[in-house]
C-alpha cells in the first residue's frame, strides 16, 4: 500500500562485498581529465554546429616583403663591418655569419614569419637572426634575400583566414629602393655608381641565382607556378621584378587530402595548423618565394628612407567552401605594399 515503507535491514546485515571483477574507482586526476575531455568535445561539437550556418566572409590581401642579408663584404672572407658585430654583441645576438657561396638559402616555411623574432623581422626562409637584423644596416655589395609574403586578413563566419587565390595571368610589380612610398619617381642611390650605369638603383637582382633571381616556394601542397621577369638597373619607377602567376595561386589553401566534413576540420588551413607548428598559430601569411639581390650603390642621402613597394595587378578572389554570399567572389586590384626603413653603413665609417 502507498502508506507502507520499506523495512530496514536487520541490524546484523552488512553490504555485500563487490564481485572480484569490479574495478576500483579511477584516481581523481583521471576523473578530472575525463571531464575535461568531455567538455572539450562538447565545445568542439557546439563550434561545429555553429559553423554549419553559412555566411559571408570578408576578404583582403596585402603584400609583405621581408629581407635578410645572406652575405656581406666585397670578397672573401665575406665579413661584415666590425661595428656591426659590436652592435650585435650589445643586443646579445650571435656574430654575423656570411653564406659565402649562397648555397644555404632555402624556404623552410609556407606560413607565418617566426614570431619569436618578429621584432627583428625574422624571415620565412632560413636566415639567421643576425642575417635578418642586418637588413637595417646594409653595406655596399651585401647580398640579400627578399621574401615575398601574402597576408590574408579576411575573416567572418568563424573563419579566420579563408582560402583565396590569385587568378592565373595576374602580375606583381616589385620596385626595390624608392625614395618615396607611392609614385617611386626616383631611386635612392647615386647614379654615378658602377660607371653611371645604375641610374640611381641601390639594388641589382642576382639573375644567376635560382630562376633568374627568384626562388619559388617548393611546398608541394601549393605547387606554385610563378616566374620572375627582371629589369636590371632600370630607369626610375620601372619595377626591377615582375612576378607572373601562370596558374591560379592559392593563399591559405585547404588540404583536400584530409577529412573535410566540418567547418573546423583540419583540412582548413586556419584550423589544421593551429598549434601544430611551433610559433605558427594561423594562416595569416602565405610565402610565395624569395628574390636575391645585391647592394650596388650607397644612398644619395643617408638620412632618407629607402622603400620597397609591391603592387599586384589582376584579380584575387575568395574561394573558401565555408563562405557564401557577396564576399566570395570579391576581386582585389592593386593589392598593398610594404614600406621598409633602411639604414646603410659605409665600410670605411661607423654604423649610422
Amino acid at each position: 500500500p502507498p502508506s507502507a515503507s520499506p523495512s530496514p535491514p536487520p541490524p546484523s546485515a552488512s553490504p555485500s562485498p563487490p564481485p572480484s571483477s569490479a574495478q576500483p574507482p579511477p584516481p581523481l586526476g583521471c576523473a578530472r581529465r575525463r571531464l575535461s575531455e568531455a567538455a572539450e568535445g562538447a565545445a568542439r561539437a557546439v563550434k561545429s554546429r555553429a559553423l554549419q550556418a553559412d555566411g559571408t566572409c570578408d576578404f583582403a590581401l596585402s603584400v609583405g616583403l621581408e629581407a635578410a642579408v645572406r652575405r656581406s663584404g666585397a670578397g672573401a672572407p665575406w665579413v661584415a663591418h666590425p661595428n656591426f658585430d659590436a652592435l650585435l654583441s650589445g643586443y646579445r645576438i650571435d656574430p654575423y655569419h656570411s653564406d659565402a657561396n649562397l648555397d644555404q638559402v632555402s624556404l623552410i616555411r609556407t606560413h607565418e614569419s617566426d614570431h619569436r623574432f618578429r621584432y627583428y623581422t625574422h624571415t620565412p626562409s632560413n636566415a639567421t637572426m643576425s642575417q635578418s637584423f642586418k637588413h637595417m644596416y646594409l653595406e655596399l655589395h651585401d647580398v640579400l634575400s627578399l621574401d615575398v609574403v601574402i597576408r590574408n586578413t579576411g575573416g567572418g563566419n568563424n573563419v579566420d583566414n579563408p582560402q583565396a587565390k590569385i587568378l592565373a595571368g595576374s602580375i606583381m610589380a616589385i620596385r626595390l629602393g624608392c625614395t618615396e612610398s607611392t609614385a617611386c619617381a626616383s631611386w635612392a642611390g647615386i647614379p654615378e655608381e658602377e660607371g653611371s650605369q645604375t641610374h640611381g638603383n641601390i639594388f641589382r637582382v642576382l639573375t644567376d641565382f635560382g630562376n633568374g633571381g627568384w626562388l619559388t616556394n617548393p611546398d608541394l601542397l601549393y605547387n606554385f607556378d610563378i616566374t620572375a621577369e627582371v629589369q636590371q638597373l632600370p630607369a626610375a619607377n620601372t619595377p626591377q621584378v615582375m612576378l607572373r602567376f601562370n596558374t591560379d595561386t592559392y593563399i591559405s589553401k585547404r588540404d583536400a587530402r584530409l577529412e573535410c566534413n566540418r567547418y573546423d576540420s583540419d583540412c582548413h588551413c586556419d584550423s589544421g595548423l593551429w598549434g601544430t607548428v611551433p610559433r605558427i598559430d594561423t594562416c595569416l601569411e602565405t610565402v610565395l618565394g624569395t628574390i636575391m639581390m645585391e647592394v650596388v650603390s650607397v644612398p644619395s642621402d643617408f638620412n632618407a628612407r629607402v622603400y620597397f613597394t609591391a603592387e599586384s595587378v589582376g584579380h584575387h578572389v575568395q574561394d573558401d567552401m565555408r563562405c557564401v554570399g557577396d564576399g566570395k567572389y570579391t576581386a582585389k586590384v592593386n593589392v598593398g605594399g610594404l614600406r621598409t626603413l633602411w639604414r646603410l653603413v659605409l665600410r670605411s665609417g661607423k654604423v649610422r
